[in-house]
């Protein structure tokens, strides 16, 4: 007998799948995770081929800058077969720093890394207290602990190549002057982070100075004294940068010139009501750039504006270094007084922002950024004074030999 199927089954779905809900869900979570799976494979791609990376701060401050290194380039491809392993290792090393987002995506950790967890992630950049950044490369560590010293011959040679110096300049009669501008850990070490134990009480510059007040007469201008004096008033480093600040190079212009009175006495600093003093605020300097945070670890800083017509110039420096950037190129100014002194300066990165004051002095002074005492420019040039600045983190290296004068 046949049998109605609808009567058997009167509810009968079999023509419907059937549907379930958690099943529905998780399909849709999967193809949702393989999307981001994908975009996340190719978007690099897609944004280096089509030029998507978004210039965060502005082309000067490209990744090549804010990392403090050249990023690697594309390489020529060659199709000699001996040639082909180097090519895929030198293509690996520029797509590693070359792949689009990637600065966004550096950025963005060293973000959360630096604010929410107060840990630094670049090796040579230590976060303080309060906000305070300190460079902390291994060198300038060893200095603060004091745990590397001069030994005695390292001081018998220290005198010895500065009197060489001041003893060549004097039988020519041009003067010689040295300068120690202290580390910013040095003045501020109740904002270093609480690792950065020191180890001893005396550090290499205070054996040199010592050395040099028992032993010589070499004219040597340590800054620390002047610059803790001037603290009391401003604060005289940048709270995100490795140098001094508008005070602390001001501190320092008129203690330099008041030395050099006793040797010229036409020399007068420029007094402080000289400068129409401002707050302003400013991105970050070169220790938030070294994080690639500079635009966001901005500081309160006190501006010193002139209230003058600058009477220094810059003009031909008379010399060039081929090979070396715009930034570390000599430079020259000059004044329209003759009864002033000629200088040269051998100097680091601290004299560029002192540069305008000390300018304003001299009937002419050429920059030089270089610790080697070049004694074919100071012929060329015939100043009546030679100023050597070095920082004090630099004294773990030894002086240039100069040559045979």
């Amino acid at each position: 007998m046949k049998q109605n199927l609808k009567s058997i089954f009167p509810n009968n779905h079999a023509s419907k799948p059937y549907s379930n809900p958690a099943s529905t869900r998780k399909k849709i979570a999967d193809s949702f995770l393989i999307s981001l799976f994908f975009l996340g494979i190719w978007s690099p791609l897609a944004i280096g081929i089509f030029k998507l990376e978004p210039n965060l701060y502005g082309s000067a401050n490209s990744a090549s800058n804010w990392e403090n290194r050249e990023l690697a380039q594309l390489p020529e491809l060659s199709f000699n077969l001996q040639f082909l392993p180097k090519f895929t290792q030198k293509f690996e090393t520029y797509y590693n720093d070359n792949f689009g987002g990637r600065q966004v995506l550096i950025r963005w950790h060293n973000l959360v890394k630096a604010t929410v967890f107060g840990v630094s992630p670049v090796e040579r950049v230590a976060i303080g207290k309060e906000g305070w950044l300190f460079y902390a490369d291994s060198t300038v560590l060893q200095y603060h602990r004091a745990k590397n010293l001069f030994t005695t011959e390292e001081l018998d040679r220290w005198q010895r190549i500065l009197e060489q110096r001041r003893d060549w300049l004097a039988a020519r009669g041009i003067h010689y002057l040295f300068i120690i501008v202290p580390n910013k850990h040095t003045l501020y070490p109740e904002f270093l982070p609480d690792s950065f134990q020191r180890l001893g009480r005396e550090s290499r510059l205070d054996q040199l100075v010592n050395r040099l007040k028992a032993r010589s007469n070499i004219a040597i201008l340590d800054l620390r004294s002047t610059l803790r004096e001037a603290k009391q008033k401003y604060r005289v480093y940048h709270r995100n940068d490795s140098h001094w600040n508008k005070p602390g190079v001001f501190s320092a212009y008129t203690e330099i010139i008041k030395t050099l009175k006793v040797s010229f006495p036409e020399l007068a600093p420029l007094p402080s009501s000289a400068f129409k003093k401002e707050i302003a605020y400013r991105q970050g300097g070169d220790l938030a750039t070294m994080l690639g945070l500079e635009h966001i670890w901005r500081e309160e800083v006190l501006k010193f504006s002139p209230r003058f017509a600058p009477l220094a110039r810059k003009v031909e420096p008379g010399i060039s270094r081929p090979g070396l950037p715009l930034e570390r190129q000599p430079f020259a100014t000059e004044v329209d007084d003759s009864t002033l002194p000629r200088a040269v300066m051998f100097h680091d990165s601290f004299a560029l922002n002192l540069a305008p004051l000390i300018s304003e002095n001299f009937q002419r002074i050429l920059f030089v950024r270089q610790y080697e005492f070049d004694a074919e420019l100071i012929d060329k040039e015939q100043p009546d004074l030679v100023i050597q600045e070095m920082v004090e983190r630099n004294l773990m290296n030894p002086l240039p030999d100069d040559p045979p004068f």
